[in-house]
Formats: structure tokens, sequence, C-alpha cells
């Protein structure tokens, strides 16, 4: 009998550690940054500028303010930029002609920030994605892979 009522006590304490677990993980999850919007980074004016012909438009597109660099590119492959950053919050936001990924890397110096990978967005609306911050002014460059079929349009911009 008193094994069973060991068995029994062992399950319970499983259970609530279970339950806290689970309860940590939801407020986790809960109080996690919400991504930025078009309006936060202050890019409304690239609302319904992807899909067709975005390769041609590249360079008309509406730069929004705050922009650090506009990546344009024509399907798949990498570019390296040199950059000089001032210290803030920067986001990406990405225009593309069909499905695929974006992905924005620190190439020197390595490893300033994890490599941000963007989906590419659905439709014709860009997607916004926080990118990294900087504590201070930086001298970089960075490393861009897009991998999709059609153009794509990745604006780099310090949120004010």
């Amino acid at each position: 009998m008193e094994g069973l009522t060991t068995r029994t006590a062992r399950r319970h304490v499983f259970r609530a550690a279970a339950g806290v677990t689970l309860t940590i993980l939801a407020t986790a999850a809960c109080t996690a940054e919400p991504e930025p919007t078009l309006v936060d980074v202050g890019a409304m004016q690239l609302a319904g500028q992807g899909g067709d012909a975005l390769e041609d438009r590249c360079g008309t597109l509406p730069a929004p303010e705050g922009t650090a660099l506009v990546d344009c590119a024509d399907g798949s492959g990498s570019s390296v930029a040199d950059v000089r950053l001032d210290a803030g919050t920067y986001s990406i936001v990405l225009l593309c002609e069909t499905s695929g990924t974006y992905t924005l890397r620190s190439e020197h110096p390595l490893d300033l920030f994890e490599d941000v990978l963007v989906d590419c967005p659905e439709g014709d609306d860009p997607v916004v994605r926080r990118a990294f911050d900087l504590d201070e002014a930086t001298q970089m460059s960075l490393g861009s892979a897009p991998e999709t079929s059609g153009a794509s349009v990745a604006f780099l911009v310090r949120e004010s």
C-alpha cells in the first residue's frame, strides 16, 4: 500500500510541476514584445506596393524616414553592404513578388546580432520584422540572402 501512496504523491508533484511550467510558458508568450507595424516604422506609404513588376519599381518606391539601407534583389542570391548605423532599434520592411524568405546577417563584426529570417508576405502589403538593437553607432557589413523566384525589396529602417 505504501508504494501506491508514494507513486500517487509523485504523480501529484509531477502534475503540479507541469502546471507551473505551462503557466510560466504562457506568461512568457503573452509578454513577448509584438512585431512593429508599418505605422511604427513610418512605412505606411509602402502599403500595397508589393507584387508584380517589383524589380522595375525598386528605385522609385518611397523610402521610409530612417531608412539606412535598401536592398533590391531579383530572385535568389546574396550581397554584402557596408553601412554606418546610428544607435537605435532597426526593423526590416520587406516587399516580394512571390513567396520565399529573406535573411539579414551581420558579416562584420561577426555575430553582432542573430540572423534575421523574414518570410515574404502574401499579397501586396509588406511585412515588418524587428531586426536588432544597437547601443552605439557602428560601422558594419550586412549580408543579405533572399530566397525567392521573384524580386524582393528590403528596407532596413531605424525606428524613431
